[in-house]
């Protein structure tokens, strides 16, 4: 392990993660992309009838599912990014 792959066989393995991973990254955009509509619709709503601080916390307090998902996009490309650069997928030294 002591010498690092070449670029283009990273580059291979990368191909090969993001096609492994496809289903799981559309659902992350998916379910971002949504979520968000919803938050903007609901905001939007909000602000027409004039909703109160709690509501406004509560409403603000469920973006949990778009901090998740995209966490998890986020996650998935720094692993790409760690093995192109022939780092340690987990961050950890070797």
């Amino acid at each position: 392990m002591g010498r690092p792959m070449p670029l283009d066989e990273r580059l291979r393995a990368v191909e090969q993660l993001t096609r492994i991973f496809r289903i799981e990254r559309l659902a992350y955009v998916g379910a971002t992309g949504l979520s968000f509509l919803l938050l903007f619709a609901v905001a939007i709503r909000m602000l027409i009838s004039g909703a109160s601080l709690s509501q406004w916390a509560l409403m603000l307090g469920s973006t949990g599912l778009i901090t998740v998902t995209t966490a998890g996009m986020l996650r998935m490309w720094n692993q790409a990014i760690r093995l192109v650069a022939s780092e340690p997928v987990d961050g950890r030294p070797e």
